[in-house]
């Protein structure tokens, strides 16, 4: 009586364990998810901002005269 009253309480464990598992499964990989589609985003937006910095300093070199379009506008206007 006492072996099958321990039996079931044990079942009980086992089974709430596993939903919980399950559960912590199911939030890890949410969690993954949604750090990967962050990392993605960032990964495109240093990109863009990298070629925004590239452009910004093409065109302070322009205005300088510096670069090389602007040498080249020099000799042939």
């Amino acid at each position: 009586m006492f072996y099958e009253f321990l039996k079931i309480i044990l079942q009980a464990a086992i089974q709430l364990t596993n939903e919980q598992l399950g559960d912590l499964k199911n939030r890890l990989n949410s969690h993954r998810h949604i750090n990967a589609t962050k990392l993605k985003q960032l990964e495109e937006l240093q990109t863009r901002y990298d070629l925004m910095v590239k452009e910004a300093e093409e065109a302070v070199q322009t205005d300088a005269g510096e670069s090389e379009t602007a040498a080249v506008c020099l000799f042939y206007p």
